[in-house]
């Protein structure tokens, strides 16, 4: 998968709507408003009906080129109640790679290839101007999936064993996660006097 510069959140349905939880557990439904909405994911409840979803992803901010961009996040992050001005100039999306819950079953323990099958039957996309996506996953070897991310300005990539049970609150040796580095050589000259 390619990694996505942004906030890691769980989205859980609730009877009274959404909550999103970060990392920390901390909730940050509030400081994201405008995932609550139909475009967001206040609109998958019409799709999934009255069973439990528990979602893994990743809050974003897009620039004009369709990467992610973390400068402008920072501009949303641990703002408790945006204000609607600062919603509408930086507004986020919901990057959806997993599936914790469906129903009654807890799919924790199910393989990832299973998981995320079950997450692209859900059809969960809201559309190309909606707020929450699930990205394709990238069917490359190493070296194509790293020249594909670097290509786009993104990150770097995820590479997940397809046979991994989902592992909440630690990491796990079975997601590995490749930064792509952006370096520049420059010669500095000093003058003397």
């Amino acid at each position: 998968e390619l990694k996505w510069d942004g906030m890691r959140v769980v989205a859980r349905s609730a009877p009274d709507g959404w909550v999103l939880m970060g990392r920390s557990g901390r909730d940050v439904t509030a400081s994201f408003p405008d995932l609550g909405g139909d475009d967001g994911v206040a609109g998958l409840s019409a799709r999934l009906g009255d069973r439990a979803v528990v979602l893994d992803g990743e809050v974003v901010v897009v620039d004009e080129a369709g990467r992610p961009s973390f400068s402008r996040l920072q501009q949303r992050m641990n703002v408790a109640r945006p204000e609607p001005s600062l919603v509408a100039a930086v507004p986020v999306q919901y990057l959806v790679f997993d599936l914790l819950r469906l129903g009654g079953i807890d799919a924790t323990d199910l393989p990832y290839r299973e998981r995320r099958r079950l997450l692209e039957a859900l059809d969960l996309d809201t559309g190309a101007e909606g707020r929450v996506r699930v990205p394709p996953l990238l069917d490359l070897g190493p070296a194509e999936a790293w020249a594909t991310a670097e290509a786009m300005g993104m990150e770097g990539i995820v590479a997940k064993r397809l046979d991994s049970p989902y592992r909440s609150g630690r990491r796990s040796p079975s997601w590995r996660k490749a930064k792509v580095l952006r370096t520049q050589e420059v010669v500095v000259a000093v003058a003397a006097a």
